[in-house]
């Protein structure tokens, strides 16, 4: 029996806060998917909310979702088939401006051949058996070798590093690129697994982020879940909500507070509980319980609030790798 792992190089731009350019499997089309939903359902808000300045209001919001700034240009002209046009009714008004260009955001076009060629080469000589393919953005490396084969992490992290190191050395600086390791498996199935981990490793690593580094797969499964979960803008946006208020208060706080209410309601609102774990009297958990209380505007006793507080709370805290 052969094990092998999957490793998944994952390319976005320095700057770009939750960029995810690679798109392995059906994770890309998902994601867009999510982000278009997320921004109709913004726009139609906010056409609501500001009648005195709908389009101007409306292009914020989908600008906001999508991680550009729109702009519309005025031109009765433009074809209703074009992409970008935009109609009322059936007339044209104009067309859709971004201030990002996305082709301009893409790698450079050698980068997947040159990173091909100088992984190959990098493991010619080494006795585990190296695959490699690159599916979009993508770059996946399977490596397979006997089970239980001594020091193996520590060899994939090594050829990962050099990888990405060459890609920096293409693409160039204003690039990160992330590595998402999944765990040993054995078996079509497991190669499938070990695929699945490496993917969302990188993609939660970019969405907490942490771009530009190597992300190993939680073993443990519950993180693994949270941050899967996570990794959905769609997803992020409905915590965000929740813990809006706490934010507000500045990061130092809002991690203090998050962390308190994770202790508080895993223990099933035991002041005692929590005091043991974070080091607090009781006393003073429930004085700071009360005050986010207050902060957040929310009954922490009705249970779909306590679920959807604690769920908020655990998935940012395991983004952050707290």
């Amino acid at each position: 029996m052969h094990g092998a792992q999957v490793e998944r190089l994952v390319p976005g731009q320095l700057g770009r806060a939750g960029a995810r350019l690679g798109a392995g499997g059906g994770g890309g089309a998902e994601e867009a998917l999510s982000r278009a939903e997320y921004a109709i359902a913004r726009a139609t808000e906010a056409a609501g909310e500001s009648p005195g300045r709908p389009m101007e209001a409306v292009l914020d919001e989908v600008g906001a979702a999508l991680g550009a700034r729109l702009t519309l240009v005025e031109d009765p002209g433009v074809p209703w088939s074009e992409p970008h046009a935009v109609c009322v009714g059936e007339v044209p008004v104009g067309r859709l401006v971004a201030d990002r260009d996305d082709p301009e955001q893409r790698p450079p076009a050698v980068l997947a051949s040159s990173v091909e060629l100088h992984a190959l080469q990098l493991v010619d000589r080494r006795d585990e058996v190296w695959h490699l393919a690159t599916f979009h953005d993508d770059i996946v490396m399977v490596a397979s070798e006997e089970t239980g084969a001594a020091d193996h992490q520590r060899r994939l992290r090594d050829v990962m590093e050099a990888v990405a190191a060459h890609a920096r050395s293409v693409a160039g600086e204003e690039w990160a690129f992330t590595v998402g390791l999944g765990t040993p498996q054995s078996g079509a199935a497991g190669l499938r697994q070990s695929a699945t981990e490496a993917h969302i490793a990188a993609d939660t690593a970019v969405a907490g982020g942490r771009a530009g580094g190597i992300e190993v797969t939680d073993v443990t499964g519950l993180r693994r879940v949270l941050l899967d979960f996570y990794a959905s803008p769609l997803s992020r946006s409905l915590l965000d909500d929740i813990l809006a208020p706490l934010d507000a208060l500045g990061p130092e706080r809002a991690a203090i507070a998050m962390r308190t209410l994770a202790a508080y309601l895993g223990h099933r609102n035991s002041l005692a509980r929590a005091g043991a774990e974070l080091n607090l009297h009781a006393n003073a958990v429930n004085y700071r319980v009360r005050r986010i209380e207050q902060t957040l505007g929310l009954d922490l006793t009705a249970p779909d609030v306590r679920f959807s507080v604690e769920l908020a709370c655990r998935v940012r805290l395991a983004a952050s790798g707290q």
